[in-house]
């Protein structure tokens, strides 16, 4: 005699069969649903970091001439030159710079300006 359920092997019903499947699909999506408002309710007040990426030229003798700034959102890193990385926090990027010529020295770097070709760094 057959009830239209899956039997496994044993010949007891399947654990997972058509009701339990479909209770546990729609508990996870309760989940993701919450944690998407979660996540959007803690991130309203977010903003992006200001783009500052670029090549910069220097009077310093610790940046040298020229070096490369690369940037990915908040976290900034030196290169083609002096060695640095940083983290941009309110328009402030603190930490130590691996000179050009060797050594290092802390930083305490502004980012100023929006967008112009003029680069809006200096040393504090």
């Amino acid at each position: 005699m057959s009830t239209g359920e899956p039997v496994a092997a044993s010949g007891r019903s399947a654990p997972f069969g058509g009701k339990r499947l479909l209770v546990g699909y729609i508990v996870v999506g309760v989940l993701v649903a919450v944690a998407a408002v979660v996540s959007i309710l803690a991130g309203r007040d977010e903003h992006p970091a200001p783009a500052f990426g670029g090549f910069y030229t220097s009077s310093s003798a610790c940046l040298g001439t020229n070096f490369k700034v690369s940037q990915s959102g908040q976290f900034v890193d030196f290169g083609s030159g002096p060695e640095a990385k940083f983290r941009l926090s309110d328009s402030q990027l603190k930490g130590s710079v691996t000179c050009v010529a060797g050594g290092s020295k802390a930083a305490d770097l502004r980012v100023d300006g929006k967008g112009s070709s003029q680069p809006g760094w200096w040393a504090r």
